[in-house]
């Protein structure tokens, strides 16, 4: 697939990014598919999926009362997304390596924390593949304790 093939039709392309799609050797044993997908056998295989936004329409991010913006190191980003699945598991490692791909922007690594405890609540990480301008939101997480204030969509505002 070429860029070009890649951009008029992202979502319908892959559901990867296109570096990904360049870059990643998919295993045998998984199955990229299109459009309707087929019942999965044994309930333990999960679908996922790409949305696209055209950015024409994004609306100003606005951070709640009462939370900043904070810079922590990959440990903690590690910790916090942890701590916001009960089935995922990302180690520091694993996200010192997305510094590595030249999709990697220091910028688009945000974290959100309570003003009044200093503790990580809330962080995002995008990409941006700078040879097609595709922009990917790879984490989006608030910890249960701050749902439904607004701070995911900040990040996601914000990283847009």
């Amino acid at each position: 697939m070429t860029s070009k093939d890649y951009l008029a039709d992202p979502c319908g392309a892959s559901s990867l990014p296109y570096w990904k799609s360049e870059a990643v050797v998919i295993p045998d044993n998984v199955k990229i598919v299109k459009g309707e997908l087929p019942p999965l056998p044994g309930g333990k295989d999960e679908p996922y999926f790409k949305l696209m936004h055209d950015l024409k329409t994004v609306r100003e991010a606005q951070l709640p009362a009462g939370y900043r913006i904070t810079q922590p190191g990959v440990d903690t980003f590690a910790q916090h997304i942890n701590s916001c699945y009960e089935k995922e598991s990302v180690s520091a490692e694993e996200l010192l390596s997305y510094q590595t791909h030249f999709v990697y922007r220091p910028e688009l690594w945000i974290a959100v924390a309570d003003a009044s405890s200093g503790s990580v609540v809330a962080s995002g990480i995008a990409e941006l593949d700078p040879c097609i301008g595709e922009g990917m939101l790879e984490w989006i997480q608030v910890s249960p304790e701050h749902r439904r204030r607004g701070l995911g969509a900040f990040l996601v505002c914000e990283l847009l």
